[in-house]
């Protein structure tokens, strides 16, 4: 197989060899020839969003026959000549990283940004649904009762009582979402915007509503919402890794943003409270 000679292509290849299911994706269709969703799903041994998600990654690689079933393209194919003729110099490659940064990347990230826990919801419209039901109970009970207001990523003690405490929970929501969008675009991520998407962002924000309701001192409530903090940024950068299609760093990087304007503007906000 002739290399490609673009730095994209080579980056797309090597994170394709360098993932197991994409790999057994383009195996199964190699060998079958062919290969429903549901047969890919049984064939590779993952949920429904994970295998969405890389069926995504593979575009041009794979694509849809007549029969509406999965098949590799004349790219794909080579792809796929070349794994099995590089088998075992992919796999030496795979296994040769050592070290601290191996260590790390093999053992730490896959834990602080979740990527593959994220995809689960991938394309999946109805657990999306859940997630948004279970957000809205969740942040409404923890906003109405607890004793902070979540404010995008970070929190606010305002005396206001009863469903008055939604108004500056739901402006914080408007806040994190632009705060988001915005880097990732610059970034170069993707545009599009699903009710996946949005759910998942949701979804992860969850962690920080809970110290909000639990009976202790306000000292250890803050505590705990820090550590909150950490889990939902790891949380997010993982969401805009798989829907944003951002490298580990640039996604960072948006949340980043997006917690220091959500820190300035409930700083603003709190001052005149």
């Amino acid at each position: 197989m002739q290399e490609p000679q673009r730095d994209s292509d080579l980056e797309q290849v090597y994170a394709i060899m360098g993932n197991p299911y994409m790999r057994a994706i383009l195996r199964t269709l190699g060998e079958r020839g062919e290969a429903s969703f549901s047969e890919l799903k049984s064939a590779v041994g993952t949920s429904t969003g994970n295998l969405y998600y890389n069926l995504d990654k593979l575009e041009g690689f794979i694509t849809k026959n007549e029969k509406r079933k999965y098949v590799l393209t004349e790219k794909g194919f080579r792809l796929y000549r070349f794994m099995l003729e590089n088998e075992s110099r992919i796999r030496t490659l795979i296994s040769e990283k050592k070290g601290v940064a191996a260590w790390v990347e093999k053992y730490i990230l896959p834990v602080l940004v979740p990527e593959s826990l994220v995809s689960f919801l991938y394309s999946d419209a109805q657990l999306s649904l859940l997630m948004l039901a279970a957000y809205s109970v969740l942040t409404g009970v923890s906003s109405i009762y607890g004793v902070y207001v979540c404010f995008g990523l970070d929190q606010l003690f305002l005396p206001l009582t009863g469903v008055y405490r939604l108004l500056p929970a739901l402006a914080g929501l408007l806040v994190l979402l632009t705060a988001l969008e915005a880097p990732s675009r610059l970034m170069g991520g993707e545009k599009r915007i699903s009710i996946e998407y949005i759910a998942t962002v949701l979804a992860a924000t969850l962690p920080l509503s809970i110290p909000a309701l639990l009976p202790l001192d306000i000292l250890y409530v803050n505590v705990l919402f820090r550590l909150a903090q950490i889990l939902v940024i790891g949380l997010l950068t993982a969401t805009l890794k798989v829907y944003k299609r951002l490298p580990t760093e640039r996604a960072f990087i948006a949340v980043f943003t997006a917690t220091y304007v959500s820190y300035n503007i409930a700083f603003i906000i709190q001052r005149f409270f």
